[in-house]
């Protein structure tokens, strides 16, 4: 039986975010759709709006500014894939503050 960790924890955030379906998510995982929802609840990520067309929460790199996010969102053979575009951290970094500490090993000792 599969655990979460922080990899998969991010992947779900990545996939979710991209709108990739949720049979999808799960099966990629290797959890059941009811345990993949559950976890999504507890994540806290966001419902999806389901009057909002698929890929419309992220941008296309072509589309991003120097102060958006970089942080790929989705799968990148899969319709729906994009960036964060969120406000970056600092001038000429390339990701949000979520993005950038996801992003970045932390030291232990």
């Amino acid at each position: 039986m599969s655990e979460w960790d922080k990899f998969k924890e991010t992947k779900l955030r990545n996939l979710w975010a991209g709108n990739t379906p949720l049979k999808d998510i799960a099966a990629e995982l290797g959890f059941s759709e009811t345990a993949t929802r559950s976890k999504i609840r507890r994540m806290g990520l966001p419902p999806r709006d389901s009057s909002q067309k698929k890929g419309d929460a992220i941008k296309q790199l072509e589309n991003l500014d120097k102060n958006e996010c970089k942080w790929p969102l989705g799968d990148p053979k899969k319709p729906g894939f994009g960036f964060c575009a969120k406000p970056v951290v600092r001038e000429r970094k390339p990701y949000c503050l979520e993005h950038t500490e996801l992003g970045t090993e932390k030291k232990v000792g």
